[in-house]
């Protein structure tokens, strides 16, 4: 792999592909769009980052990067890391109950 400074790209020579780069502040960078999808690790580190944040509040995160893929069934991916977090289980609120007193 080299990187062709006059077009921008990054060239693999091997099986012929060449990537657009970003040059911003000096530095260059693959952008890689919105393409791709968040990984279980990555979604883990974000919860884990976020002070063990609720699934909604995961998922509003994704929403906020305006990610074209995020949609409602996007949920369970956050779902899916919270039930795996042993400390959340733990530390989460139980259901509240029905408490009624007679008088």
């Amino acid at each position: 792999m080299y990187e062709k400074n006059f077009i921008n790209h990054l060239v693999y020579v091997t099986n012929g592909v060449a990537m657009p780069l970003v040059r911003t502040f000096g530095d260059i960078f693959l952008n890689w769009g919105s393409e791709i999808l968040h990984t279980f690790p990555e979604l883990r580190r974000t919860h884990e980052h976020f002070y063990h944040a609720k699934p909604k509040r995961l998922y509003a995160l994704i929403l906020r990067d305006k990610d074209k893929q995020a949609t409602h069934k996007t949920l369970t991916q956050p779902e899916d890391v919270t039930e795996s977090c042993d400390l959340y289980q733990r530390l989460s609120k139980e259901p509240s109950r029905l408490r009624e007193a007679m008088p």
